[in-house]
């Protein structure tokens, strides 16, 4: 039987300032106090290093290659041999990451990669218990409204047709706040509702007394 790999750590590009184009912010609450409350099985929650990388506010690819290969290389000095992707089904996500990590050290894994259906796989997540709440909608593709919805079965009937359920090509972006892997949920209060480039943002404030 091969060895099971366990987690020992949480990567992140965090992109800052509200002329971001990306779907996160530099606020790094909801990560600390995410990294507190979560417990996975077998796994010492102090043992979840978070390993933040900042990105700039252009956030162009040369910017974020040259970025995050130091980043992996700093990882790999410390003794880290693979990085494990949520990735679901697309082959030149899958290409790039397989090409910018070939000679670094790091063994990319994709436990996901064409597991089960997405809609499934959206279900089953939900039915083990996680809870997520949207901060990005691609308004090009959905209406503004899903931001700040709920990802729950109300979600999947109403999801316009083509949408990935699990927002596979960019039509939306979550923020998990409890599921099996949380010691308690988080609680978070939605903010100020931003528009821009074609994307509706929530943000998503953590409740004094969890930070």
């Amino acid at each position: 039987m091969a060895p099971i790999e366990l987690p020992v750590g949480i990567v992140t590009a965090m992109i800052g300032g509200p002329s971001s184009c990306g779907c996160w912010s530099d606020d790094h609450d909801e990560t600390d106090a995410d990294t507190r409350g979560s417990r996975t099985s077998c796994v010492l929650r102090d043992r979840l290093v978070v390993h933040r990388q900042g990105l700039g506010l252009a956030c162009q690819n040369e910017e974020y290659e040259t970025r995050m290969g130091a980043a992996v290389a700093v990882k790999v000095r410390e003794g880290y041999t693979h990085v494990a992707f949520g990735d679901l089904f697309l082959d030149d996500v899958r290409r790039y990451r397989e090409e910018r990590l070939a000679g670094s050290g790091l063994t990319p894994l994709l436990p996901l990669w064409h597991s089960v259906p997405t809609r499934d796989l959206a279900r089953e997540m939900m039915a083990g218990g996680l809870k997520a709440t949207l901060t990005c909608v691609d308004t090009r593709v959905s209406d503004p409204s899903f931001a700040g919805r709920p990802f729950d079965e109300a979600l999947l009937a109403d999801l316009p047709e083509g949408i990935d359920a699990c927002g596979e090509n960019g039509e939306f972006h979550t923020c998990v706040w409890d599921g099996p892997m949380f010691a308690h949920p988080l609680t978070l209060a939605p903010g100020e509702v931003v528009s821009r480039d074609g994307f509706t943002f929530v943000d998503l404030d953590v409740v004094d007394g969890q930070r």
